[in-house]
């Protein structure tokens, strides 16, 4: 949660690619620490500093897919929406 919340500013300023690919890069490199490290306490660390770098990958990735599959869900909502019109004028008619 913290690190959605003060990682948003310097995605936002910087931008997202370069933040979230400087992320990536901390979080492959501190998974590696956790499987490589058999101490409890410094996964522990290691985990909640993995959780904070994560923090901005979940709102990026939802710009991208919106921005990426917007157009996608416009054509798939009228496409539902004249079928439910087809079958509310004519209830006994089937697509074919």
């Amino acid at each position: 949660m913290l690190g959605r919340l003060l990682l948003a500013e310097p995605a936002h300023r910087l931008g997202e690619k370069p933040v979230i690919l400087v992320c990536s890069l901390c979080c492959l490199a501190l998974q590696i620490v956790f499987w490589r490290v058999d101490n409890i306490i410094a996964d522990s660390v290691v985990v909640s500093v993995f959780g904070f770098l994560s923090g901005p990958f979940f709102a990026s990735v939802t710009t991208s897919c919106l921005t990426w599959l917007s157009p996608i869900i416009d054509r798939l909502i009228g496409n539902v929406g004249g079928f439910q019109v087809d079958t509310h004028t004519h209830p006994y008619s089937r697509p074919r």
